[in-house]
């Protein structure tokens, strides 16, 4: 088996992708929003780490275990 066929077959690839889609979704909604409200710049700015974070975690919690 090789290195990519059970990451594929989990859908480890199909939902990295989307996680950073969505992340980059609401960075982009936040970025743009925000600040018509008067949000701090540390408030309009703590998307972009918890984006990063969440694509972390939930790529490790979707990649298949160590043989």
């Amino acid at each position: 088996m090789s290195l990519m066929a059970e990451p594929k077959r989990r859908n480890v690839i199909r939902m990295a992708g989307l996680c950073l889609v969505g992340a980059w979704l609401i960075v982009q909604v936040s970025s743009t929003v925000l600040p018509m409200f008067g949000a701090p710049a540390a408030f309009v700015h703590n998307p972009d780490g918890d984006s990063s974070a969440s694509f972390r975690i939930s790529t490790i919690l979707y990649a298949p275990p160590a043989p």
